[in-house]
């Protein structure tokens, strides 16, 4: 009896590997990638995993706090960019995945973030609101971020209490928000603070100061110069601008109200409130750049007229600032190629955007106009000789005619005396031809 049997090896099917999102911010945990993809425990006998990290090869586990850690070299703890493939080790047709697995999959780590929305005061044992995360911890600094022990303070003096992220989570976690608190340290027992008069700014209008295109720094010398401060001491106090977000600046060019603050420097003293109490707060003031001042005054030596821009302001300012509407007798806005030669006609001028925010119309009297970026009306006769006017800012009312007037006169009288210059030498050449030859003929009669 003949006996046989046919089987039939089929190839092994791996589970393609599928990431479970499990790890997507720093823990201070070891992550093992094969777990976080579902591969099964004997996973190194048939599939290789290449990891990348930070755009780099990965190369594991590093550090004396993972020595004992097995299969490092697949297994990740800091934070970042993580890349990671899968391939099959002798694949062949003896070993296959259930579907063809994506390569470079991401797994994106991210920092850990405290972000510190407050302090509770306590001098130099300030703490923030709510509790600190044990990646992180106090410090002490100076003004110029130099860390100091308790014992490096001397009392009376302002220092920071700061919240840092530990040297063995950096690059792992980080601080946003009022990480650092300002705090004066204690002063010894039975020594008191001088209580002085708060530094003011004038508000009675005796101290105004115009944009002119140039910044204003707010330092000592110049508020004090241009904008009227007074009570400052710069023993013991300080100037502090900033911007929004905290960034320290110098000053301000364009028009508008800047806070400034005003800080003691040193915690022998307290601001006198005026009503038997006492403080320590930075002292909070305005400081204004007021508007530049445009008179309507206006240039008439073109077809149409201009607004004539004052010499101080020449430098920051030109008639590219405006734009001109105009209007006939009837009220209807015209364009100036609608303009007839003899017809009378109104124009305004109105400043652009971008120069609004800098500049202002005053009438005569020297008040500011109810639309500060409007100028009063100006009546004119349209000529169709002479150019725009545009750009033209010399002279006003009509001073541009006059002149255009005087250089004509004397124009026609330097051409007429040419013209009698040339007629004299024409009659001198004449008389001496004249003579000449009368000369000739009583010399041929002797002869």
């Amino acid at each position: 009896l003949d006996s046989s049997f046919d089987w039939r090896i089929s190839a092994r099917t791996i589970d393609t590997p599928v990431y479970d999102n499990s790890w997507t911010k720093f823990d201070d945990e070891v992550h093992d990638f094969a777990d976080m993809f579902g591969l099964p425990e004997d996973w190194s006998e048939y599939v290789s995993i290449t990891i990348k990290y930070n755009g780099e090869a990965y190369n594991g586990l590093e550090g004396e706090d993972f020595t004992d850690v097995a299969g490092k070299a697949y297994k990740g703890y800091n934070a970042g960019e993580y890349k990671v493939s899968f391939a099959l080790i002798n694949g062949g047709n003896n070993l296959l995945f259930s579907s063809r697995p994506q390569q470079d999959i991401p797994v994106s780590v991210a920092k850990d973030k405290f972000i510190v929305e407050g302090w509770i005061d306590n001098d130099e044992y300030s703490q923030v609101q709510g509790e600190l995360p044990s990646y992180y911890d106090y410090r002490y600094t100076d003004e110029d971020g130099t860390v100091l022990a308790l014992d490096d303070m001397e009392p009376g003096s302002y220092y920071f209490r700061e919240v840092y992220v530990k040297d063995k989570y950096a690059g792992n976690a980080e601080v946003d928000g009022d990480k650092s608190y300002r705090f004066m340290m204690s002063l010894p027992t039975g020594v008191d603070k001088t209580p002085v008069a708060k530094p003011t700014l004038p508000t009675d209008g005796s101290k105004v100061v115009y944009y002119n295109g140039s910044e204003r720094v707010f330092d000592a010398a110049t508020l004090a110069e241009l904008f009227g401060l007074t009570g400052f001491n710069a023993e013991y106090m300080e100037i502090v601008y900033e911007d929004a977000d905290g960034t320290a600046k110098t000053g301000e060019t364009n028009a508008g109200e800047y806070k400034i603050k005003i800080r003691f420097t040193s915690g022998l003293y307290c601001w006198d409130n005026g009503d038997g109490t006492t403080s320590t707060d930075d002292l909070e003031l305005t400081v204004k750049i007021s508007k530049a001042q445009l008179p309507s005054q206006w240039n008439s030596g073109g077809k149409v007229p201009t607004i004539s821009v004052p010499e101080s302001l020449a430098d920051c300012l030109s008639n590219d600032a405006f734009n001109y509407t105009y209007t006939d007798e009837d009220g209807n806005t015209v364009s100036k190629s609608d303009m007839a030669a003899g017809k009378t006609y109104s124009v305004k001028a109105t400043l652009k955007p971008e120069y609004a925010a800098n500049f202002e119309f005053i009438d005569i009297n020297g008040a500011v106009l109810p639309d500060a970026s409007v100028s009063t009306s100006q009546d004119f006769d349209y000529s169709a000789g002479g150019d725009d006017g545009n750009g033209n800012n010399g002279g006003n009312n009509g001073v541009g005619a006059a002149e255009e007037s005087i250089w004509t006169k004397m124009f026609v009288i330097t051409q007429m005396a040419s013209v009698g210059v040339m007629v004299g030498i024409f009659i001198l050449v004449a008389v001496l031809i004249a003579k000449t030859n009368k000369k000739s003929e009583k010399k041929d009669k002797s002869e």
